[in-house]
């Protein structure tokens, strides 16, 4: 994926118009930021390719927090005590075939208070058919 020039534009635009110290939280299907090619050792990174452009523009401003998704497992960074990133899992886990890199089917639950947020990782108690076979042939076998 990619920020288009247009949706720069009015980054850039709706950046000028707020304040440095007011808190900014991103959210974006595609990440920003990930761990995804370290992990599984693909060249096919799934990060947005201009990520780059948008943590320059924000760097005068309070980045806090980036909301994202797209690789369905859960991952929580935090960059030069700066600011965080957050990977939401995925109800279908793996396109409803069970788990997803160990994230269950589940939903993220996000809490804001001021400029503060915690946040879980809610398994939504679903398990595959593949899945609860591969359990029911360890307890038997």
């Amino acid at each position: 994926g990619i920020f288009s020039d247009e949706q720069l534009d009015w980054l850039l635009s709706d950046l000028a118009e707020v304040s440095t110290e007011t808190p900014i939280v991103v959210t974006t299907h595609i990440p920003m930021i990930c761990t995804r090619t370290q992990l599984i050792g693909s060249a096919n990174t799934p990060n947005v390719a201009n990520s780059a452009t948008i943590f320059q523009m924000m760097e005068n401003h309070n980045l806090k927090l980036i909301l994202q998704g797209h690789i369905h497992w859960t991952e929580y960074g935090y960059v030069n005590e700066r600011f965080h990133f957050l990977t939401g899992g995925s109800i279908a886990g793996n396109g409803w075939k069970g788990r997803r890199h160990n994230t269950r089917e589940g939903f993220m639950l996000l809490s804001v208070n001021g400029e503060d947020f915690d946040w879980q990782y809610v398994d939504h108690g679903w398990e595959s058919e593949r899945i609860k076979r591969k359990l029911n042939e360890e307890v038997v076998g």
